[in-house]
């Protein structure tokens, strides 16, 4: 609704192969109802509800797999809100990978959010969001553009 609250999250997103390796990578937008995550927090429920919701979780295109590290990039009509290189991951994807392995049945296909950097703040109802990721060489190889819907 409008009341709710809803923060944006720019993230590097994985797609898994056949041998559970990453295949393809894009810009993804993981949003988040804060509204919803702490009614559930204080009622000592999943958080489900703050992350899986209509609009939320939204890919930008897909490019092959390159293990050198890219930049991931949000603005918010037109303010740069997040800007980072996938250097300064706290995990590597490796490390989210072996992690994952170790407690899930991952299958190809999968999709893995890596986590976001800082900047992380809200959006509102006409929001215009833009997202972009850039590799190595500074070519922009993902984008997604979208406008917040609430």
């Amino acid at each position: 609704s409008a009341e709710d609250h809803i923060d944006h999250e720019v993230e590097l997103v994985i797609r898994l192969g056949e041998d559970l390796g990453p295949v393809e990578m894009c810009v993804g937008n993981d949003t988040t109802n804060r509204t919803r995550q702490t009614l559930a927090k204080k009622k000592g429920w999943p958080w489900l509800e703050g992350k899986g919701f209509a609009g939320s979780g939204v890919l930008g295109t897909w490019t092959a797999w390159d293990p050198r590290p890219v930049e991931i990039c949000l603005s918010v009509n037109g303010e740069v809100r997040q800007q980072a290189s996938t250097e300064l991951m706290v995990h590597s994807v490796e490390s989210i990978l072996g992690h994952l392995k170790g407690w899930y049945e991952l299958s190809p296909g999968d999709l893995v959010w890596t986590g976001t950097p800082k900047g992380v703040g809200a959006m509102h109802e006409g929001d215009v969001v833009e997202c972009w990721m850039k590799n190595s060489e500074g070519e922009t190889v993902s984008v997604l553009n979208a406008k917040c819907v609430v």
